[in-house]
């Protein structure tokens, strides 16, 4: 049950950024084109904006296990072996994801304590906390995915 509450903020969070995104660079780009104008820090907006969403994205992703992968092996070995590879393959995703997201927390509190400039009166770390907790994210759930093919493939000796 929490589990699908939090799949439904994810889902959520995810369109309504998209959405929002979307609109603003029409705006964005049509008060440029049009009345020679627009918001001096549109772009960054975009800019961050285009960070959030590919990261939430690539959260979603990694829940549904649909990330982006090289096959070619595990295509050529049986079942068991081709669950145990999964399940390597999905252990060195997490430990990849738990590295970046512990430099990329390190690069945030960096951001933080030396103030650099963010969007309006938002700072510069606030603008950037998603990418530690997404990639924090990403390494929870491909533990939970390298488990959960680990056990499937001991089961089926």
């Amino acid at each position: 049950m929490i589990a699908r509450a939090w799949r439904s903020v994810e889902d959520a969070l995810l369109v309504v950024l998209l959405l929002a995104l979307v609109l603003f660079a029409g705006v964005q780009i049509g008060a440029r084109n049009l009345f020679d104008g627009g918001w001096i820090w549109g772009e960054q907006l975009i800019r961050v904006g285009v960070l959030w969403v590919g990261l939430l994205g690539a959260v979603v992703a990694s829940r549904e296990d649909r990330h982006l992968r090289i096959d070619l092996v595990p295509r050529l070995l049986p079942e068991r072996g081709r669950l145990a590879a999964g399940a390597v393959a999905h252990a060195v995703t997490a430990a990849v994801c738990a590295v970046i997201a512990w430099h990329a927390a390190r690069f945030v509190a960096g951001e933080q304590e030396f103030g650099s400039g963010g969007i309006g009166d938002v700072p510069g770390w606030v603008l950037l906390v998603v990418m530690p907790v997404a990639f924090a994210l990403m390494a929870v759930r491909h533990v939970v995915h390298a488990a959960r093919a680990g056990l499937i493939a001991a089961r089926s000796r």
